[in-house]
């Protein structure tokens, strides 16, 4: 199962407006088997799931994570009743508000932090690493009018008792991400952002264009360093990417999409060439069967 915490991240790859997911994705997604129960209120004016998982899964780059994880997620729409064909600009505003975040505790961990910008270009890469405990949490929250989304969301985890190459050591809430992210669908459905509603809908099509444009910035301690699990040729301590993508819905099976990436790191890493920045271009074709 997938075990994400977070909003985007709980998002499937082929309903993101953009191509690729942003780095909350690498702090906190998971999957493994599990027992999750989930539920809605108020046709999803609320929403949440509970999951617990032994430790033998994969994390978003489909490396394996040994360690047993608990977590739980909400998700709230309070003044969804307010929408409405009456409803003023005002009223639909306040109806398309959302707000909601994660937590995930687990134990015994043995894995890796490995953090991509587009293209799946590595910005943080550490060493496989062992520690007591770990943690992570998100918050998300934005508007939904329409055919335009906008929202933001933060994620912020941490390591206990990690066993590095020079010792032992707390790294308590060093590793930050947030993105804001704003999208605009043309000539087709509003959205509808339930978290589990999106099971139901049918994918976009005939000849619907949607734009995105996304800021992302990832922030991880120096601590890293200094305990010997990455250095400053493999990692930037802190990095940054501005995404816009074009999509085009030809048929509701058949997908394009064009993107422009710009990807700023604070350190001259390898994978951007020692340079502080890289532009990169993508175009995708998905096919729905």
């Amino acid at each position: 199962l997938q075990l994400p915490i977070g909003f985007e991240a709980g998002t499937r790859a082929e309903d993101l407006s953009l191509i690729e997911h942003s780095f909350s994705y690498y702090l906190n997604y998971r999957s493994d088997w599990a027992l999750r129960v989930e539920g809605e209120l108020a046709e999803g004016a609320f929403e949440w799931d509970l999951a617990a998982a032994p430790g033998y899964g994969f994390d978003a780059n489909g490396e394996t994570q040994r360690s047993p994880r608990v977590s739980a997620r909400a998700f709230a729409r309070p003044l969804r009743s307010l929408a409405g064909p009456q409803a003023s600009f005002l009223e639909s505003l306040a109806a398309g508000l959302f707000v909601g975040g994660g937590y995930a505790y687990g134990w015994d961990w043995d894995g890796s932090l490995r953090i991509r910008g587009p293209a799946g270009v590595r910005l943080f890469d550490t060493m496989r690493f062992e520690a007591d405990r770990h943690h992570s949490y998100a918050l998300a929250f934005g508007f939904e009018v329409g055919a335009v989304r906008l929202y933001w969301e933060g994620t912020r985890g941490g390591y206990f008792d990690v066993q590095a190459p020079v010792g032992e050591r707390d790294l308590d809430d060093q590793t930050d991400s947030w993105h804001a992210t704003l999208s605009w669908r043309i000539g087709g459905p509003d959205y509808d952002g339930r978290i589990y509603r999106e099971r139901e809908l049918a994918p976009l099509g005939p000849n619907v264009w949607e734009l995105a444009l996304r800021y992302a910035n990832g922030d991880i301690d120096r601590d890293f360093y200094e305990l010997g699990l990455t250095d400053y040729a493999t990692s930037s301590q802190e990095f940054r990417t501005t995404t816009l993508t074009v999509s085009w819905y030809a048929t509701r099976n058949l997908r394009i999409s064009a993107e422009v990436a710009r990807t700023q790191a604070d350190d001259d890493i390898a994978s951007l060439g020692f340079e502080g920045s890289d532009d990169v271009a993508i175009v995708r074709a998905q096919y729905r069967f």
